[in-house]
């Protein structure tokens, strides 16, 4: 863990879970004898959740019917609270500013401080009447502003606008959260399940159906919440300065890094992190193709040219493409997702992976055809030439490619 005043910035793909399952062996066992009952108790309990809600539109105090209504989905969802120090709530701050780790953060939030929130998943928001975020971030803050002059409820917003795992980095404030009050307080928020059948609250990829899912079928799930002193806008700070200082207090108290990385940072990384589960490592079609010399030639040219990307990569689009001219295009237009090659890594000698036992044996070893490169046509030049400096403008890795 690094501390949140550190300057170092872990990369992205280390603040979110990818697994929704243990990794050792004994919980996997353990989980693997609890799903019979596991998925009765998820059905029983979507059953008892589908009759609160419709209990919820009958009653006609709306104040009460909220209470009503998300304490039951409390108790559904098996939220247990473990309130920290509760007694440091400031009563005189009436907007709470926490990280965000699971989808429904806010309902347990709102057991304990019955703080209201804009940010829910959609039946819900549309079932208590919170705030419509469909004409954007300006009208949400007028809102919100109008509730805290005219009600004496108070308000939590989760800037991060996205989930992490809470155990590496937070995710960067939203500028526009700073505008709602000069006063805020911020909350940490951690959660946990029982070891011997634990699963991930939250998973990279996973729709909000599927991390409700998990919380039906787990016995309970913990929320640990703590209150941290609040903190006001000094005189002349500007809202990035007051939101670095929020960020970095709740960094501080979970001992992780207070990130740049945005909620569309995450959004970008998931697609592409989504499309590299899913793409084969090669073409199928063709498995004696990665044989042929001409094929072979191809991919050593545009490894020559784009030294970043893994060898998998290019050889997938080349069996597929048959062309350097579209498989550079295409990396470079982002059309193919890939995990860059760190720069020390690329100084090693890459191989072309061998195809099955089956095929043909490899024609070229990769010297030869490495030397092959000295006979690359004239013709390609300019294409490489604009193919290094698009990449360099769009990666801004001048120092990188300057040796």
């Amino acid at each position: 863990m690094m501390e949140g005043s550190s300057t170092s910035q872990p990369d992205i793909s280390n603040l979110f879970e990818k697994d929704r399952f243990p990794k050792k062996t004994w919980q996997l066992v353990t989980l693997l004898l609890y799903s019979p009952l596991g998925l009765s108790l998820a059905i029983v309990r979507l059953f008892i959740l589908v009759q609160a809600f419709v209990a919820f539109l009958i009653l006609p105090d709306m104040t009460y019917a909220r209470t009503v209504f998300l304490r039951a989905i409390g108790i559904v969802l098996g939220v247990v609270l473990h309130r920290e120090n509760e007694n440091e709530r400031d009563n005189s701050a009436k907007v709470i500013i926490s990280n965000k780790i699971t989808c429904l953060d806010n309902i347990a939030i709102y057991l304990t401080s019955g703080a209201i929130t804009w940010d829910l998943p959609s039946p819900l928001a549309w079932a208590l009447g919170v705030l419509d975020t469909t004409d954007g971030r300006k009208p949400i803050v007028s809102k919100i502003k109008s509730k805290l002059e005219n009600h004496t409820d108070s308000f939590l917003l989760q800037p991060e606008e996205a989930t992490t795992s809470g155990r590496v980095g937070l995710l960067k404030f939203a500028p526009w959260s700073a505008k709602v009050s000069d006063t805020m307080q911020p909350l940490v928020i951690q959660v946990w399940r029982p070891r011997a059948m634990e699963t991930s609250a939250d998973v990279l990829g996973a729709s909000t159906f599927f991390n409700v899912f998990w919380f039906l079928f787990t016995p309970f799930t913990v929320f640990k919440l703590k209150y941290l002193p609040a903190i006001s806008r000094e005189p002349n700070e500007s809202d990035e300065d007051l939101l670095g200082r929020i960020q970095s207090s709740i960094a501080s108290e979970l001992c992780v890094s207070a990130t740049k990385h945005t909620a569309a940072d995450k959004a970008e990384y998931e697609k592409l992190y989504l499309l590299e589960c899913r793409r084969p490592v090669l073409v199928t079609g063709d498995p004696t193709a990665l044989a042929r010399p001409e094929i072979q030639r191809m991919v050593f040219q545009v490894a020559e040219v784009l030294p970043h990307v893994p060898m998998d990569v290019i050889i997938y689009d080349i069996c597929r493409t048959h062309s350097i001219d579209l498989t550079i295009s295409n990396i470079l237009e982002g059309s193919i997702p890939f995990t860059p090659i760190p720069e020390l890594r690329r100084a090693e000698p890459r191989q072309t992976p061998v195809p099955s036992r089956s095929s043909p044996p490899v024609v070229q070893s990769l010297s030869q055809g490495q030397g092959q490169m000295i006979s690359f046509m004239e013709r390609k030049a300019k294409l490489i030439a604009d193919a290094r400096r698009k990449y360099i403008e769009k990666h801004g890795l001048v120092d990188a490619w300057a040796e």
